[in-house]
């Protein structure tokens, strides 16, 4: 994994020899990187398996196969995600569509829960662009409508997983998802769920590394507790109004779930309270951003 300013695109020149399977595609290539700007509104990118090796190995992701690639989030810091970008393969044919999940870790560098409802996306709700004659694609998905926000409170660095399941290409041949294999950390070897092998989540055996780039902007949290910054948030748990008392001046108040998708969003507090009664019982991420740009979350839990 490598954190970079600009978006890296690796072409394939594929054909000289294949190995063909259900589960897995081998295929040699060549090299030619072209660097693209990124989008002036993403200040974070990080991209994963980009350090292609001679042969080239992809995992099957339809037909009822899941395959999932982690995500690195720097200590005390929060991550909103809004592009997603990886390479679908098949033999012949175009993707048709695509389900994106957000997992846990499960504590030991693997797929955890799940965290929401999935993200499915039909033919024409993403951008499909051939880079090969032999129906290779980079795939582009836009996020920001769901406002992800993947945070981290800790001092260490903490793993969200990204699972993605293909349907089948339009002539019916199963589609792979483009690895690289593995380098050495901070992220994980990908994991696989595939029915023919017990429908679990698994390591992969090849320890590969999905082809893939995501795209958002981060903000740093402060290190200090609740205690510290001198804030009061009460009654919590909270049926209705929350009370937020801070000696300093709020630009904004924003509720996530615990997908990472934000609910509601503030620009002021209403006499030292804000309403949350329209929200489902649940825990919450309150996230409190000062007028000098200070950021604080905080747990909230919905009576």
């Amino acid at each position: 994994m490598k954190s970079l300013k600009t978006s890296l695109f690796t072409l394939l020149s594929l054909g000289v020899s294949f190995l063909y399977s259900q589960q897995n595609y081998l295929t040699s290539q060549n090299n030619v990187e072209v660097v693209i700007p990124s989008d002036p509104a993403v200040d974070c990118v990080q991209e994963y398996g980009i350090d292609r090796p001679i042969f080239q190995m992809g995992l099957a992701f339809s037909t009822g196969n899941k395959v999932a690639n982690d995500v690195v989030i720097d200590p005390y810091s929060t991550f909103n995600l809004q592009m997603l970008t990886f390479e679908a393969f098949a033999e012949n044919g175009y993707p048709t569509g695509f389900t994106i999940q957000l997992h846990e870790d499960n504590g030991s560098g693997g797929v955890g829960s799940e965290i929401g409802s999935a993200y499915i996306f039909n033919q024409g709700d993403f951008e499909a662009t051939l880079i090969d004659d032999w129906s290779l694609y980079r795939v582009v998905i836009d996020l920001s409508f769901a406002n992800v926000l993947l945070i981290n409170n800790t001092n260490e660095m903490k793993f969200y997983w990204i699972s993605i399941a293909s349907e089948l290409f339009s002539t019916g041949d199963i589609a792979f998802w483009n690895t690289a294999l593995y380098t050495n950390g901070p992220s994980n070897p990908q994991w696989v769920n595939w029915p023919s092998a017990g429908g679990e989540w698994m390591p992969h055996s090849d320890n590969t590394e999905g082809i893939m780039t995501v795209e958002g902007t981060c903000e740093t949290l402060s290190i200090e507790d609740v205690n510290s910054f001198e804030i009061a948030l009460y009654p919590n748990p909270v049926s209705d109004f929350l009370n937020i008392k801070l000696q300093k001046t709020i630009r904004s108040i924003q509720i996530y779930n615990m997908a990472g998708g934000m609910v509601l969003s503030f620009n002021e507090l209403q006499n030292g309270k804000i309403d949350i009664s329209t929200l489902k019982p649940g825990i919450y991420m309150c996230k409190i951003i000062t007028e000098i740009g200070e950021v604080k979350v905080f747990k909230v839990v919905k009576k």
